[in-house]
């Protein structure tokens, strides 16, 4: 956002494609890794299975 507002504008950075998109997709990460991290701490999702 920061490089494409010298050149677009300000306002028009905010909305621009690639700065949408890297929100998102940052957003999505964050949000897939949280629910990784829940799981796997009160549920045990993604755990390796200890055999004895």
């Amino acid at each position: 956002m920061f490089l494409l507002a010298p050149s677009i504008g300000q306002s028009a950075a905010h909305s621009h494609i690639v700065t949408e998109l890297l929100t998102y997709v940052g957003v999505g990460g964050l949000v897939i890794g949280f629910g990784i991290l829940i799981g796997n701490i009160f549920f045990y999702f993604f755990a390796e299975k200890i055999e004895t």
